[in-house]
């Protein structure tokens, strides 16, 4: 739910619908269009760029005064085409990688004997693929589109992102003496190479595409994950250094232990092959079939090292060490060692490693994103000083109202943020000047440009049942609104809710015990679903009366209860007609969905409103992490499917005494992008990687062992140890700030800058209200994390310059 605040004060003056027309600055040049394309920017265009640079987090460039009204239309053009068509475009055409037919699927690979005279490739690709012996193979059980529908969307997708492109290169500097970025052209030539990948698949049959790679790389160069692959990028180098000594203590151990157990290969005393317990058991079989040797696992030095490496991971324990320990007892003193160090020491190492790093990278890049977003509004500030030169009276140094209205109407056309409507400017205006000077001063400013950034919405008081009514009716439903506002109605809702889902879980327990228990009627259970969808709808019909629909629907929790109540009403109704027979099944699944209003209960409660809080604050914080950990996982996913994909079927003979088809691990493969994911999971989450997937890829791999393992442990060691544990670094630093901020107040000073209301905005004129819904919470939540270097950052770029006193 979005956060509201209040943000007018009782003596703002009323707004007018032309306020923008009314605009007296002596400068003519208001419009939000420069007139010529080769004169240079005049100083309010020149405050919308650094306005523009500013709140992206990025330094104005030192030749910003040489822009030409050319390169800022192309800006502006660039800045409405971009967003949010370039997601767009990205979430379709990753959303391709995951629908699209298999290519090993469209193929004939020669290994069937259907298909055993040609290759072909089909654009006409059914639904579903067939193992090359045809037998059950597993697969996402989705249809996947044939490349007759997905190469066109994959062009169109490309070619406006490679128009995007090139507008983005509209935009950058023409002088020599500046590098331009490489970023810009990153992003032109992915989308052409791509097109270039997607003509050769038309042309003749590549071994293998290069698109689904370029795709993600689209997706990886977006702003957010961008930097953290760069915090990434940057904890390697410590991670390398860790990670060698790490491998170089178990390779170590694994040719010492190695050692130990063949040591008396040739000795006439050394008789015992296997776990004594073991030879006991099985004496009437083959104990050759049952038993382990004590050396399983380390017969050779690449077996040995394999088997140590799994074993640090904590994957196959006990099993890497039982057959050793169970053979001779004194193993277990190496082996407790060795745990101790690797999956103890080490493991714990690299997570602090990790964290450590991440946390430098982090604090060193967004203090440059706010020092940079502090220095470009000055910069803006300053711009806006000179095109507001003689117009402000006295000695006071600052913009007036006339120059904000002008600014503001051109960073709309920017469509950075939402729209700010003319009346919301003279609001914020008088709100912010808070010494009542006509002007607003640079730290005004700077929480003037922190307001802009959420949008508002302005409600009657009284709802449209409210306005249209008087006498008794009108007292009664003005005593209905305050049970609304000061949630009266809300908690005795929230007992009947309660008492719904007590009645679902008896009614489900009864289900369960299959008509041994029976507590009610069937009928009876559904005239009391019934009654509470009544109830509900009853809810909704006061809320709708009394609070007026532009604050009702500003809550995304009001807007899912009234779409829920409405369902369930629906559905009960037609269950209650005589006529129609509908099982009260159906809309038991409503009352469900309904019951998950009781969720904001423990956002009540002083025990779970602050970890729900931190839950909020933190899933919202660590979408670029995810988005980083997803980004590396899929292309792992797209490479095993290249490699992998197709050789994993019931009938492979390979396979037939493996521990994977012993185990039914088979379902994790790389027959198609969506299961390679399903795959890795097993590997994130197990803390390590899984052997009989790995064994399994050895064997049925072109490569055998050796590719699988480097595959497989690139993945984990990446993956899991780097990117895993910088999202867990993330997660600790989050909590820990959430927890620590509870307990501090927040002075005037940092409100001030940061853009935190106060009690002195609270109302607009009569009759109506504005509320603010907060533009994210990630921006206040690093804030938070260097709330103390901020400050002083924020101190010093709010010195005014000796020259802006002339």
């Amino acid at each position: 739910m979005s956060e509201l605040t209040p943000i007018l004060p009782r003596t703002a003056r009323s707004y007018q619908s032309n306020a923008f027309a009314t605009s007296t600055n002596n400068n003519d040049d208001t419009s939000s269009s420069p007139s010529s394309s080769s004169e240079k920017l005049d100083p309010l265009h020149l405050a919308s760029l650094h306005f523009y640079y500013a709140f992206h987090g990025i330094p104005s460039p030192p030749n910003t005064r040489e822009t030409t009204n050319g390169q800022w239309e192309a800006h502006l053009k660039f800045s409405k085409s971009e967003n949010p068509e370039r997601f767009i475009c990205i979430f379709v055409l990753i959303l391709v990688t995951f629908l699209e037919t298999p290519l090993w699927c469209a193929t004939g690979d020669g290994t069937s004997e259907s298909a055993a005279a040609t290759t072909t490739f089909s654009f006409l690709t059914t639904d579903h693929c067939d193992s090359p012996t045809e037998s059950q193979i597993y697969l996402s059980m989705q249809s996947y589109l044939p490349y007759m529908y997905t190469i066109p969307v994959e062009t169109l997708s490309n070619l406006y992102l490679l128009y995007l492109s090139y507008l983005e290169m509209l935009t950058l500097p023409q002088s020599s003496r500046r590098r331009p970025p490489p970023l810009p052209f990153l992003r032109l030539w992915l989308p052409l190479l791509s097109l270039l990948d997607t003509l050769a698949l038309l042309v003749f049959l590549p071994p293998f595409r290069l698109s689904p790679y370029f795709r993600l790389i689209l997706l990886a160069l977006t702003p957010s994950i961008l930097t953290n692959l760069k915090y990434c990028l940057l904890i390697m180098p410590p991670f390398m250094n860790i990670l060698t000594i790490f491998a170089s203590f178990y390779a170590f151990s694994a040719y010492l232990l190695m050692t130990f157990l063949h040591m008396d290969d040739d000795s006439e005393n050394f008789e015992q092959l296997y776990a004594p317990g073991c030879e006991y058991r099985n004496r009437g079989g083959s104990v050759e079939d049952e038993c382990d040797k004590n050396d399983k696992g380390f017969e050779t030095l690449a077996q040995s090292l394999y088997t140590m490496s799994v074993t640090s991971t904590n994957a196959d324990i006990p099993g890497g060490f039982l057959p050793t320990y169970a053979y001779q007892r004194l193993y277990g003193v190496y082996w407790i060692l060795y745990l101790f160090f690797c999956n103890f020491l080490f493991q714990h190492l690299v997570l602090a490693v990790v964290y450590n790093c991440y946390v430098v990278c982090l604090k060193e890049d967004k203090i440059n994103f706010f020092s940079y977003r502090a220095q470009g509004l000055k910069n803006c500030y300053s711009e806006l000083l000179e095109h507001d030169k003689g117009s402000t009276e006295g000695d006071e140094i600052g913009v007036s109202l006339d120059a904000v209205f002008d600014f503001m109407q051109i960073i709309n056309d920017f469509e950075i943020f939402n729209p700010i409507r003319a009346e919301h400017i003279k609001y914020m205006f008088h709100a912010l000047d808070e010494d009542h000077s006509g002007v607003i001063d640079l730290i005004e400013f700077y929480k003037f440009c922190e307001v802009v950034r959420n949008s508002y919405t302005v409600y009657k008081k009284d709802s449209w049942t409210i306005s249209r009514v008087g006498g008794r009716l009108k007292a009664a439903l003005l005593r209905m609104r305050g049970s609304v506002e000061d949630g009266s109605l809300k908690r005795i809702f929230n007992y009947i809710l309660m008492l719904n889902c007590c009645c679902l879980f008896m009614e489900s327990y009864q289900d369960l015990r299959k008509g041994e228990l029976i507590i009610l009627e069937q009928d009876t259970w559904g005239w009391i679903e019934f009654s509470f969808s009544m109830v509900y709808m009853f809810e909704l019909s006061i809320k709708l009366a009394t609070v007026p629909w532009t604050k009702f629907l500003a809550f995304r929790s009001n807007l899912f209860d009234a779409v829920v109540t409405l369902l369930l009403f629906a559905a009960s109704v037609v269950w209650a007609v005589p006529s129609v027979h509908v099982s009260s099944d159906l809309y038991r699944h409503f009352s469900i969905l309904r019951l998950l209003r009781l969720i904001e209960l423990v956002k009540d409660t002083d025990r779970f409103g602050f970890i729900s809080d931190c839950v909020i604050s933190m899933a919202e914080g660590s979408v670029p992490v995810v988005g980083s950990v997803f980004f590396a996982t899929a292309v792992f996913c797209v490479l095993g499917t290249q490699m992998y994909g197709g050789l994993i079927y019931a009938d492979n003979e390979d396979l037939e005494e493996s521990e994977m088809f012993k185990n039914d691990m088979d379902v994790l493969n790389f027959n198609d992008f969506s299961m390679g994911f399903m795959t890795f999971v097993s590997f994130l989450v197990s803390g390590g990687p899984v052997t009989e997937v790995i064994d399994a890829f050895g064997v049925v791999g072109r490569f055998g062992q050796p590719c699988s393992v480097i595959f497989f442990y690139a993945y984990f060691y990446v993956v899991c140890y780097v990117l895993f544990n910088v999202f867990v670094a993330f997660i600790i630093d989050a909590f820990l700030v959430n927890y620590e901020s509870q307990f501090i107040e927040e002075d005037s000073f940092s409100r001030r800058l940061m853009g935190g209301g106060g009690d002195d905005m609270i109302q607009v004129e009569e009759g109506h209200e504005v509320i603010q819904h907060k533009a994210s919470s990630s921006d206040v939540l690093y804030k938070k994390m260097f709330s103390e270097e901020l400050e002083a950052m924020l101190e010093e770029a709010t010195v005014i310059p000796s020259n802006w006193l002339d």
